[in-house]
C-alpha cells in the first residue's frame, strides 16, 4: 500500500485489511505534523483505491474544515475560463472513476504493469529482430 501513499511519512494500520481497513497517515502540512484517519471503501490493486476521511489533525488538534460552495467555483470559472471544464466535470462528483463497469459488462481484466511491460518488450524485440533478419 505504500506506493499509493508515497506522499505520507508513514502509515499506521488501525484495523482490518482491504475494504473496511482503517489506517492513519502521518505526514506534514507545511510545518505542522498531520494525521489523517481513513477507512478504505474500495480496494482492487493496482487499479482502484478509494477511502474516506474519518478524522484529520494538525499538531494533534482537529484540522479546520474547508468546503468551497459550487456557486463560488462557478463564479471563479467565469473569471478564469480555463477552470470552467474542471468545475463542470467535478460538480457533484464524489468518486472520479473505477473500472467496475468495464469489468462487469465487458469482462475487462487488465494485466499488471509487469505483465504488460514484459509482453510489450518481448513483442517489440521480436518485431525488430524479424525486420533485421529480412535485410
Amino acid at each position: 500500500m505504500g506506493r499509493w501513499f508515497a506522499f505520507a511519512d508513514s502509515i499506521e494500520l488501525l484495523d482490518g485489511e482491504g475494504v473496511g481497513r482503517r489506517q492513519r497517515m502521518h505526514g506534514h502540512w507545511g510545518r505542522k505534523q498531520s494525521e489523517i484517519d481513513q477507512e478504505v471503501v474500495s480496494f482492487r490493486p493496482p487499479q482502484t483505491l478509494a477511502w474516506r476521511h474519518l478524522a484529520e489533525r494538525l499538531n494533534g488538534k482537529p484540522a479546520p474544515r474547508f468546503d468551497l460552495p459550487t456557486s463560488i467555483l462557478r463564479f471563479a470559472a467565469r473569471l478564469r475560463p480555463d477552470l470552467a471544464e474542471v468545475v463542470r466535470s467535478a460538480d457533484g462528483v464524489t468518486f472520479w472513476a473505477t473500472d467496475a463497469k468495464a469489468r462487469a459488462e465487458l469482462g475487462y481484466a487488465p494485466r499488471s504493469l509487469r505483465e504488460g511491460l514484459v509482453s510489450y518488450l518481448s513483442s517489440s524485440s521480436s518485431s525488430s529482430s524479424s525486420s533485421n533478419s529480412s535485410e
